[in-house]
């Protein structure tokens, strides 16, 4: 697979980039504070929130484990 790295040439922002690419596409918020560590790692994520059961859930889980 080849990603386009879009970002400033820098060696913390590559380093970055190339961490999220090693981790599973979507990550489990436990605690308040993965919620709040999240927060300082992107300006933008999704959040599922609710049983896990049903399509969303079904959808959610899909996406997860891709």
């Amino acid at each position: 697979m080849t990603y386009s790295y879009e970002g400033d040439r820098n060696r913390d922002d590559i380093v970055a980039f190339a961490k999220r690419l090693l981790g599973p596409p979507v990550g489990e918020l436990r605690t308040k504070g993965d919620f709040e560590e999240a927060k300082t790692k992107s300006e933008i994520f999704f959040v599922f929130t609710g049983e896990p059961e049903g399509p969303l859930w079904d959808t959610f889980y899909q996406v997860k484990f891709f």
